[in-house]
């Protein structure tokens, strides 16, 4: 099955669709108007008809499209608390096919307002239930991703290794090992892991400039310019290839021509063309050392934001932190950090915790920069870098 990376940043959400389209025979019509109007993503509309179809009956299926309703809209603690009644009230009634989706949406809200422990404790819980065999895979895929951002890096990859296990094809997986064996300073590693995430699917361009860039990061840029090439002879047929293929231009150097690309893919409604070409204006204002003007690509990353439905917010906010800081607008940049962080993106999550660390540093916060420093190398303890800066750092304090 291939994914669709709609809901990247939030966790295994794939499953979502599953558990709604599983309670579309239920009779019970605010509960019918109710899962209309979730798969139609009018969440607050939705809200409002679950409510009464709970209030109600009080079912178990009812309490499952509440519940995921309530996390895709991003009501977390609401969610928690829905799904706790549940299984409270209903712990006599529930089947164990409900009770391992309520403990799994228990699991994704917990893991959405940054409680951790707990949301593993409930992917255990779920997992103990040998029901739905479809959802392991997104249950493992959900440890991977907490514990990743706990910096339990072994852990992590050991869920994720169950996960291909269970889905050789799971495309997130793959994303998120890659991730992690970047953390751990594993260079060929993260090569393998995308090799292989290609050769499970290879329409998977993300997966295949991801490899290019690997190959670029490990100095193979033989290899990575062959597989860039490739991506250039797709046709430009639809938004989608247009946008790959300015992805791979920017890759080569190709500026005019990824500009181009990234203008006609959003002129097409490809918004993430906005994303990239602020990712490449960036990187064009550092290599310009004579120009300290980066208001280019701070008004692409804004115009972005004010999107809908974003595949790269968490690395919108690190780019725009980054950004402030060079105009030294130190408390905007601490505010773009803060929402950059609490977007619990693993693939960003590095970046931004560096940044924050230098933040600090610039603010003359050298003890929270200590205690930053020192956290960021208990998660990536391959950074010797950051070992540097640490000292630095107590030599101020």
């Amino acid at each position: 099955m291939k994914r669709k990376q709609m809901w990247r940043y939030t966790a295994a959400a794939t499953v979502c669709v599953m558990l709604f389209a599983g309670g579309c025979g239920n009779s019970d019509q605010p509960y019918q108007k109710a899962m209309e109007l979730a798969l139609e993503e009018k969440y607050t509309e939705a809200l409002t008809c679950f409510e009464e179809a709970v209030s109600e009956n009080g079912s178990g299926e009812e309490y499952i499209g509440y519940g995921m309703t309530l996390y895709r809209a991003g009501e977390y603690s609401e969610a928690e608390t829905v799904v706790q009644e549940a299984l409270e009230a209903l712990k006599d009634e529930l089947s164990d096919e409900e009770s391992r989706q309520l403990y799994y949406i228990l699991a994704l809200a917990q893991y959405g307002s940054a409680s951790y422990d707990d949301a593993i404790a409930n992917c255990d819980q779920a997992l103990s239930y040998e029901c739905l065999e479809d959802m392991d895979a997104d249950l493992h895929y959900t440890k991977a991703v907490v514990l990743h951002l706990q910096g339990n890096l072994e852990q992590a990859k050991e869920e994720c290794q169950k996960v291909l296990e269970e889905q050789d094809d799971y495309q997130d997986a793959y994303t998120e090992l890659a991730g992690i064996e970047r953390d751990l300073g594993s260079q060929d590693a993260v090569i393998e892991v995308y090799q292989d995430a290609v050769r499970a699917d290879d329409s998977n361009y993300d997966a295949s400039l991801a490899l290019a860039e690997a190959y670029q990061e490990n100095g193979q840029d033989s290899a990575a310019q062959e597989l860039l090439q490739k991506l250039l002879e797709l046709k430009e047929d639809d938004a989608e290839n247009l946008l790959v293929m300015g992805r791979a231009a920017a890759a080569l150097g190709e500026y005019d021509s990824a500009e181009e690309y990234y203008e006609k893919a959003y002129q097409e409604g490809q918004k993430e063309a906005l994303y990239y070409q602020g990712v490449m204006q960036y990187a064009r204002e550092q290599e310009d050392t004579s120009s300290q003007d980066g208001s280019e690509a701070l008004s692409l990353f804004e115009d972005y934001l004010q999107e809908k439905d974003l595949l790269h917010t968490a690395g919108a906010y690190y780019y725009l932190a980054s950004l402030y800081m060079d105009e030294e607008q130190y408390e905007d940049a601490q505010s773009m950090l803060t929402k950059g962080l609490a977007c619990n993106d693993t693939e960003c999550l590095r970046g931004l915790r560096k940044t924050q660390v230098i933040l600090y540093e610039r603010c003359g916060k050298f003890k929270k920069a200590k205690k930053a420093a020192k956290a960021y190398i208990r998660a990536y303890p391959s950074d010797q870098e950051m070992e540097k800066e640490l000292s630095f750092i107590r030599t101020r304090i």
